[in-house]
């Protein structure tokens, strides 16, 4: 394979699980970052799977620790209804800092040979003949081409690889401003004096009565505040909902320790046709997130080390029928059992806040029912559920009706994913994104 080269668009966790993987295995790797070295990850501590890990074949870092996961405490709009429910397994789970994760992957790679090229900008991909054949980018101020006989693009949600390829590619170009979260996330010190309330992690729907989620969790050593909505928000919006949080926490302060970065993150189902002749999409440039949640890591790395295997295991080939058979492993394997939570995230788009009020409220929506659409990807309702349902939503059936559209709209939708063309046709596979992405 020493002939191959492959670049990676932009240092992604995936990307760098791929390049690792190749590399170690003949192909002349190359990583392509805009950042400066040393600079990658949001200063953030975050909760991880081990499996993972395991799956990639990396160690974990050495700061990683194993953490009790909170319960989840789910907040209607109004306040009046708090569900709780466990969403994490509290054995599987670490404890790291973002930039821990980012140091062990980049040395892992290093580890296997890669070469990282930092502070160049990624312009556009370079196609030719319908295949993509590199990337045009900016170093020193003058434009560049870089070559190669695959380009893994993990250059994230708003990538100028994806967005820029011809439409005849049959891959989405842009994620509009209801699959993409504008998040704000700070850890901020905490008043020692003050006893809290709770540990819980709080999760707020429409809070403040906008579109999105904000989270609360007070830690031993701070309090986490994380604020994701669809629409851009500064620092008056902020403000809001720090004032708001302590009437709540009064152990919350307003001295940020850790964080206060801004953040893109994609809050949709996976891009249903993420590869071309030489190009490959992994992460947040395939919206490999959790819909509505944001969480992805995990599913990228696990989706980069796939994307090593298929080229591994067919000796370097990178033609569009190679590496859709990696395509079809991640929605198999991953995304069929996570992407009926789309349905459900447009649905509350257009829901607006006293119908998500009603549904919590009443009790339509309960604690075992978030548990199940974020751990197994959708609610799963049988008979006797749905007349529970209906008796405690009658006083609103028009709602109900749009509920229950919703719940069977989700199950097709992971159905279709399971249903992907095993075999690369374009016919077929162009028949099949017409019914996925509807």
């Amino acid at each position: 394979m020493d002939n191959k080269k492959v670049i990676i668009a932009g240092a992604g966790h995936g990307g760098l699980v791929a390049a690792a993987h190749l590399s170690a295995n003949g192909f002349d790797v190359t990583v392509i970052e805009r950042f400066a070295q040393g600079t990658l990850g949001y200063d953030w501590t975050d909760m991880f799977e081990k499996d993972c890990f395991d799956f990639c074949g990396i160690e974990l870092p050495k700061n990683a620790n194993y953490v009790k996961v909170p319960e989840s405490v789910f907040v209607s709009p109004n306040k009046k209804t708090k569900i709780k429910t466990e969403v994490l397994s509290p054995i599987t789970n670490v404890n790291m800092d973002r930039s821990a994760i980012y140091d062990s992957l980049i040395g892992f790679a290093l580890e296997k040979g890669v070469k990282f090229e930092y502070e160049t900008k990624i312009i556009s991909p370079i196609v030719e003949n319908n295949r993509v054949t590199g990337i045009f980018v900016e170093k020193n101020g003058k434009k560049e081409t870089r070559k190669a006989d695959l380009i893994i693009d993990a250059a994230g949600a708003f990538s100028p690889v994806r967005s820029l390829l011809p439409s005849n590619l049959m891959i989405e170009n842009e994620f509009d401003n209801t699959q993409v979260f504008e998040t704000f996330r700070a850890f901020y010190e905490r008043d020692m004096t003050v006893t809290p309330p709770d540990t819980d992690w709080n999760v707020y729907f429409f809070h403040l009565d906008k579109p999105g989620i904000s989270w609360y969790e007070c830690r031993e050593e701070y309090c986490d505040v994380l604020i994701g909505r669809f629409n851009k928000f500064g620092e008056q919006d902020i403000k809001q909902v720090i004032d708001d949080f302590k009437n709540e926490h009064p152990e919350l302060t307003d001295k940020i320790i850790r964080g206060g970065q801004f953040a893109f993150i994609p809050v949709r189902r996976a891009v249903g046709k993420m590869v071309a002749d030489g190009y490959a999409a992994v992460g947040d440039s395939a919206a490999m997130t959790v819909a509505l949640i944001g969480s992805g890591i995990a599913n990228s790395m696990i989706a980069g080390k796939m994307l090593a295997d298929v080229v591994i295991e067919n000796n370097g080939k990178t033609d569009v029928k190679t590496l859709w058979k990696y395509n079809v492993r991640y929605f198999k394997e991953i995304n069929a059992d996570i992407c009926s939570l789309d349905k459900l995230r447009e649905m509350l788009c257009t829901l607006g806040t006293d119908n998500l009020n009603f549904l919590l409220n009443k009790g339509v929506v309960k604690g075992e029912d978030i548990t199940a659409a974020i751990k197994e990807g959708g609610i799963k309702l049988g008979i006797k559920d749905l007349i529970e349902k209906a008796t405690k939503g009658i006083s609103d059936i028009p709602l109900l009706l749009k509920v229950m559209k919703t719940l069977n709209e989700g199950e097709k939708l992971s159905k279709i994913a399971l249903s992907i063309p095993e075999e690369y046709d374009e016919n077929k596979v162009k028949m099949w994104l017409s019914e996925y992405n509807c």
